[in-house]
């Protein structure tokens, strides 16, 4: 599946995709500028409470500027025929949702205790920050594993 979403990316005319990315670009600063994504938040004491539905636009809004530039990054590696990155970078992606199996990692997200109001699906403070520093880490380390796993046939 990786490898298909890949090709399909290498594929991508990335002329004719330019002007959906660029208009997808314009509309997300447009929103940030104006601050439309803050429509129907409300504020209570230090904190600003966002609705939820306004995480789904921004991707779905993001979505062609992300498609575009990754598209870019994978043409330019496959032409210059940077295959080992491009194979660690599938890799990376690909044990990624593992990292998610620790627990410094979980406390990224806010788990229950939360008051009504409370609508944030992530955690507020030092515990989002240290599961996101762990992240890229834990994910590094799987990497490793499977490597060795592989390398030395234990399995």
């Amino acid at each position: 599946m990786m490898t298909s979403i890949f090709i399909k990316l290498n594929k991508l005319n990335r002329e004719e995709y330019r002007i959906k990315a660029i208009v997808s670009g314009f509309l997300i600063i447009f929103i940030l500028l104006l601050d439309l994504h803050r429509f129907g938040a409300w504020f209570l004491g230090y904190r600003t409470y966002i609705k939820s539905y306004w995480v789904p636009v921004m991707l779905f809004v993001g979505y062609p500027v992300l498609k575009y530039a990754l598209a870019g990054l994978i043409q330019y590696l496959a032409a210059n025929k940077m295959f080992k990155t491009l194979h660690f970078a599938m890799f990376f992606i690909a044990a990624l949702p593992f990292s998610f199996w620790n627990p410094y990692v979980l406390q990224i997200f806010a788990w229950g205790g939360r008051p009504w109001y409370e609508l944030n699906y992530l955690s507020s403070g030092p515990e989002f920050y240290i599961g996101l520093a762990w992240i890229i880490p834990t994910t590094l380390i799987y990497m490793a594993i499977a490597w060795v796993v592989d390398r030395f046939n234990l399995l």
